[in-house]
């Protein structure tokens, strides 16, 4: 089992949701909570991460082993979450010791 963390911008973005979209997400998470390794690797770039489906929505997130925590980057609808992850707020990059790689 591991901590689930969010970053600032993936915690205004979940705050956003609609109720009914939290829930999915609440019950998702826990998934990840429980088995963090078992959902999709994305690709190229984005190697490091894994994405937790949640019906019509995504959550980006990275396991960081060490400490035993996953960091969830970003949420939304899949069509907007993989095009927009390059603008993340780069000051996140630290926030909880992990790096993401530079996209």
């Amino acid at each position: 089992m591991c901590r689930v963390r969010l970053t600032p911008t993936a915690a205004k973005i979940f705050n956003r949701l609609h109720p009914d979209i939290k829930k999915t997400a609440q019950i998702n998470t826990q998934r990840v909570y429980d088995t963090p390794h078992t959902e999709k690797v994305l690709q190229d770039k984005l190697i490091d991460f894994r994405s937790l489906k949640m019906k019509l929505y995504r959550a980006v997130y990275q396991i960081d082993d060490r400490n035993k925590t996953i960091i969830i980057y970003t949420n939304g609808h899949c069509r907007d979450i993989y095009c927009c992850m390059d603008l993340w707020n780069h000051s996140e990059k630290n926030y909880f010791g992990v790096v993401p790689p530079s996209i």
